[in-house]
Order: C-alpha cells, then sequence, then structure tokens
C-alpha cells in the first residue's frame, strides 16, 4: 500500500512539473514574440529570424499581417537559409532522416537497469533505435524532453521493447 501511494506522488509531482514548467515557458515566450514584433514594426524590417536552442523563430510581414512561425531545428538536423535579390529569406531545415545518436540511461520494468542504445532515425523530437540492458537488446521510440525540462539537455524518454519485457527508458546523449 504504501509502496503504490509513494509512486503515485512521484507520478503527479512529475506531471505537475512539466505543467508548471510548459506555463512558464509559454509566457517567456509571448513576452519575446511582442518584442520581436515591436522591432519588426520599430525598424520597419521585412522578417527577423532568431535562433534559440533548437528553435528558429521567424517573425514576418504577410499582407497587413504580422506572423510568427516557429521552427523545431532537432540537433541532428541542419538548418538553410537563402535570400535571394530581393532580400526574401527562406528558411529550410531538414527534421527527418537518419542518424547515429549514442545515448546512456536507465531503464524501468520491474526493476531499474542501466541501458547503453543508440538513435538511428529521427522526426522532429521524435526517434528511435537499439538499446541494450541487463535483459538483452530491445528497440525503442523516445521524444527529446528539453522543450518541457529545460533542465535536462540533450534528453529523451520513451518506452522500449525486448524480448521478455516492455518498459520506460530515460537517456542522455553522448
Amino acid at each position: 500500500m504504501i509502496n503504490s501511494l509513494k509512486n503515485i506522488l512521484i507520478v503527479l509531482l512529475v506531471v505537475s512539473t512539466a505543467f508548471f514548467s510548459i506555463q512558464l515557458n509559454k509566457e517567456k515566450n509571448k513576452t519575446n514574440d511582442l518584442l520581436l514584433e515591436k522591432e519588426l514594426i520599430e525598424k520597419e524590417l521585412k522578417n527577423i529570424i532568431q535562433f534559440k536552442d533548437n528553435e528558429v523563430k521567424v517573425v514576418y510581414r504577410y499582407k497587413d499581417k504580422i506572423v510568427t512561425e516557429i521552427k523545431y531545428l532537432p540537433p541532428e538536423g541542419k538548418l538553410k537559409i537563402t535570400i535571394d535579390k530581393n532580400d526574401n529569406q527562406d528558411v529550410n531545415i531538414t527534421n527527418k532522416g537518419w542518424t547515429f545518436g549514442p545515448n546512456v540511461g536507465v531503464s524501468y520494468s520491474n526493476k531499474m537497469s542501466f541501458m547503453l542504445g543508440a538513435r538511428v532515425f529521427y522526426w522532429n523530437r521524435y526517434g528511435g533505435g537499439l538499446g541494450l540492458n541487463n535483459n538483452g537488446l530491445s528497440l525503442y521510440i523516445d521524444r527529446r524532453i528539453d522543450d518541457v525540462f529545460k533542465f535536462l539537455p540533450n534528453t529523451s524518454m520513451g518506452i522500449f521493447l525486448g524480448e521478455k519485457e516492455l518498459g520506460l527508458k530515460l537517456s542522455a546523449f553522448l
């Protein structure tokens, strides 16, 4: 009884921390968007491109409106900015493909164990690969969580499927 209550409290703590972290990030982003729009108007610019962490923010004029686009740049991806003769800028991001991303972490399936892995493909924040823990080889899918938990950069959380087990994994990329 005490063990299950402890697990419930841990899950509630993690969920509430994630919720408040997301809300705080939304408020910071709104403030930053307003400052960029103000700069675009005051300096009479066509557009502004801003890089922050793994995000590319493009603010531009479209007819009578100011439009903000936020694009995710995976660490495995590539960014290409082209400028034509009329000073129009185009932002192209490679956000899916094959990769090799070694990682180390912990896995949980009835008990905690050490896990080595390698991400072999990615699509935005999501990816998949192979992992090795005490019970052998497994396949996994995961998601980078540094957008929610800023204090855990270059980290992912996911699920894995081994020969005899299904579980959770938390890993950091090397």
